[in-house]
C-alpha cells in the first residue's frame, strides 16, 4: 500500500523510490503465490524473477503479459506475441494498436540490460587490440550470450527498474522527467504496470489455492488486520480482487 500512498502525495515524488516500491509490491504478491507452488523454497528477488519468467514461458499468464523474447540485440526472437512486432522509434506516440511494437521495444531494451554483465565479462576475458579502448562483440560471442540469457518478460521490466533505482543511476528517475507533469505521468504508468502485474499473480494464486482457500483469504484480507487496515472502497487492490472469479 505504500506505493499507492507515494503516488497520491501532493508533490513530485522520488521516482527511484517509486520504481523500487513497484517491484517490491510484485515480489510480495509473488511470494504469496510461491506458498502454493513451492512452500519450502526461499523467497528471494532472483527466485521471484525466475519463477515469473517460467509462468510466462509456460503459457500460464494471459495477454498482455504473455509476450516474451529470447536472446538479445540482433539475435532477439519474439515469442507469444499476437502479431509480429514492427520496428518503433522511442519518440513515437502510443496508440491502441501499437502494444506489440512497444512490448518488443521495451523487452529488447530490458534484455540488453540483463545481458550487459555477460557482455562485460566477455570483454574482460577478451581485451582489445593495442590502441583500442574496447573490443566489439563477435557474432559468435553474441550468440553465446543470447543462448545463456533466459527469456525476458514484462515482469523483468519491473525488476530492472528496481535494480536501476537501487544500485544503478537513480538520477535517471530524479532528474530525467522534463517537468512535474512528466514525472506524475511516469508514476501513474508504473502504478498501472504494477497493478496489472499483481492482478495476474493474484489470479494464478487463486487457481492454485482453490475456491474455498481463496474465499477465506479474500475475506480475511478485506476485513483487515484487527479491522484497522481495510483498503478503502475504490482502491486498486479492491478493484483487482473484485475482478477475480469467486467460484469454480
Amino acid at each position: 500500500m505504500s506505493l499507492w500512498r507515494l503516488a497520491d502525495a501532493p508533490v513530485v515524488q522520488p521516482r527511484a523510490a517509486t520504481a523500487t516500491e513497484g517491484w517490491f509490491a510484485f515480489h510480495r504478491a509473488f511470494s504469496a503465490l510461491m506458498q502454493f507452488v513451492a512452500p519450502t523454497a526461499r523467497r528471494t528477488h532472483a527466485r521471484t524473477r525466475d519463477e515469473a519468467m517460467r509462468l510466462v514461458v509456460g503459457g500460464r499468464v494471459p495477454h498482455p503479459f504473455s509476450p516474451y523474447i529470447e536472446g538479445f540485440g540482433a539475435d532477439s526472437v519474439a515469442r507469444s506475441f499476437q502479431r509480429h512486432p514492427q520496428p518503433l522509434s522511442p519518440l513515437s506516440g502510443a496508440h491502441r494498436g501499437s502494444f506489440e511494437d512497444w512490448a518488443w521495444l521495451i523487452l529488447r531494451t530490458t534484455a540488453k540490460a540483463r545481458a550487459q554483465p555477460l557482455i562485460d565479462a566477455w570483454r574482460r576475458e577478451n581485451p582489445p587490440a593495442q590502441g583500442r579502448t574496447r573490443r566489439n562483440l563477435t557474432a559468435d560471442a553474441r550468440r553465446g550470450i543470447s543462448n545463456k540469457l533466459e527469456a525476458t518478460t514484462l515482469f523483468d521490466v519491473l525488476h530492472q527498474l528496481r535494480l536501476r533505482g537501487h544500485y544503478g543511476d537513480a538520477d535517471l528517475f530524479e532528474v530525467g522527467p522534463a517537468d512535474d507533469f512528466e514525472a506524475r505521468e511516469f508514476v501513474e504508468d508504473l502504478l498501472l504496470l504494477t497493478d496489472a502485474s499483481m492482478a495476474v499473480v493474484e489470479a494464478v494464486a487463486r487457481n492454485y489455492a482453490g475456491r474455498d482457500a481463496y474465499r477465506r483469504a479474500l475475506s480475511t484480507f478485506l476485513r483487515g488486520h484487527h479491522g484497522r487496515n481495510l483498503p478503502p472502497q475504490g482502491s486498486p487492490i479492491r478493484r483487482r480482487l473484485g475482478c477475480l472469479p469467486r467460484g469454480g
